[in-house]
């Protein structure tokens, strides 16, 4: 079993600045990270996914080729220190470019960490809201990650607005009859319930299994479990496999399997598309 416990170990509350009509611009989520600016060659920019449960892209950091996990669950940016050349963990760096597909960053500020995500599905990056939230991006699941500068609304879905903190995306949960919110993050697979919601009641399809979850190269104690149901953003599945129970809720791309995600985060918008 594989899924993502997103452990916060530095959290950033900066200001941020008007958007422009480009796919990135400044970036302020690190006070002093004043001069970073952003390239693109086209309004739609599409780049395959190349893992089946995270959203793991090819990227470039300081021109040379490497792999970057896309992760809507960090509020920061983080690049391993390999990469930076430096040993010390939770430490502000600065890269000098960083290439998603035709969009470029340049002079990036980032945190460096440990890598624990190595091997075949090892990644170099983690690429977080401060390089995300000035634009709109599309999640086909397994298949494509898409920026695009400007509205962009590819479906009829409904706009559903969700509640940002702390830089990041709460979407409105229902576990059977029990309401909450969820982060939605694209590092995690398995859905994660809290403590609380799982402590006001929830059924249990079948058994509960203690279980060494597999967090990357990692082994984490936790729980696998079914529970009979679980809506998000008004999307309802039967029978879901959960991890946890843990601080928080969080829900991957797993559990969008069979649709494609568009994010508006200008408006504070998620649509969920056939």
């Amino acid at each position: 079993m594989k899924t993502k416990l997103f452990l916060l170990i530095i959290f950033l509350e900066c200001s941020g600045i008007p958007s422009t009509n480009k796919i990135c611009t400044d970036w302020y989520r690190i006070p002093w990270n004043t001069g970073s600016d952003c390239m693109y060659g086209d309004k739609h920019i599409s780049v395959p996914i190349m893992h089946d449960d995270w959203v793991i892209v090819k990227c470039r950091i300081n021109n040379e080729e490497s792999r970057c996990l896309i992760d809507t669950g960090a509020p920061s940016t983080w690049v391993f220190n390999e990469i930076i050349g430096t040993n010390e963990n939770n430490k502000f760096s600065k890269i000098d470019e960083l290439q998603i597909g035709k969009v470029l960053w340049k002079n990036v500020y980032v945190i460096s960490m440990k890598n624990y995500f190595v091997g075949p599905n090892g990644v170099s990056a983690i690429i977080g809201m401060d390089l995300l939230e000035d634009h709109s991006i599309s999640i086909n699941y397994m298949e494509t990650f898409e920026f695009h500068v400007g509205d962009y609304k590819a479906c009829d879905a409904t706009d559903y607005k969700y509640l940002s903190i702390n830089n990041r995306i709460w979407l409105e949960m229902l576990v059977g009859d029990v309401s909450g919110f969820v982060l939605f993050d694209t590092g995690s697979t398995h859905p994660m319930i809290d403590t609380y919601i799982m402590s006001q009641g929830v059924d249990i399809v079948g058994d509960v299994y203690n279980a060494n979850i597999k967090v990357w190269n990692t082994d984490v104690k936790g729980i696998i479990a079914t529970i009979p149901l679980l809506c998000v953003a008004g999307l309802c599945r039967q029978n879901v496999e959960i991890a946890g129970p843990y601080k928080f809720s969080a829900v991957g791309m797993s559990f969008f399997h069979d649709k494609k995600l568009e994010v508006d985060f200008k408006k504070e918008i998620i649509r969920i598309c056939d």
